[in-house]
């Protein structure tokens, strides 16, 4: 979930389309809102099956883990405002601080990501229009690759009709 401050109901039926950007921004802005460096950079490893310290195996270390890392994607996109710092100048969220350290500080870890990781943003909205969570996604190769030729095979049919 991108934004702290809005929802969705399961079961529910939404409206969505894809972009680099929650529409429209959560907590601290309601004009659209990129998503940064660090979330797409957490994300990615997350969904890739790679990230470190994430427990992927179902119980209740995942469930902390799980929470950990919403914690930390609404601090880099600046859902919460504030993540208590440790005695050693660390944050108390071990994802909070390997984003920082891939981008080298906090400032860079919120920057615009701007396609980095191949991370998009799914924009919900409600049937009659109202706001609903944004949710982060990324595509997978072979679906792309799939795509891509069922294009080619179009264009080439047309072609041969001819």
């Amino acid at each position: 979930c991108l934004e702290k401050d809005e929802f969705v109901t399961i079961p529910g039926y939404y409206n969505y389309s894809f972009s680099k950007m929650a529409w429209n921004g959560g907590v601290n802005t309601n004009v659209g809102d990129p998503i940064s460096a660090g979330t797409a950079y957490l994300y990615y490893q997350f969904a890739k099956g790679i990230l470190s310290g994430y427990v992927y195996t179902p119980g209740s270390e995942r469930v902390s883990s799980a929470r950990f890392l919403q914690e930390a994607i609404w601090f880099l996109e600046e859902e919460i405002d504030l993540y208590p710092v440790t005695v050693s100048g660390t944050y108390a969220n071990a994802f909070v601080n390997a984003a920082i350290s891939k981008f080298g500080s906090l400032v860079n870890a919120r920057a615009d990501a701007n396609g980095m990781f191949g991370v998009k943003v799914i924009n919900l909205t409600t049937l009659n229009g109202g706001l609903a969570q944004d949710q982060l996604y990324l595509p997978e190769p072979g679906t792309l690759l799939l795509l891509g030729m069922g294009f080619l095979g179009l264009a080439t049919l047309r072609r041969c009709r001819r």
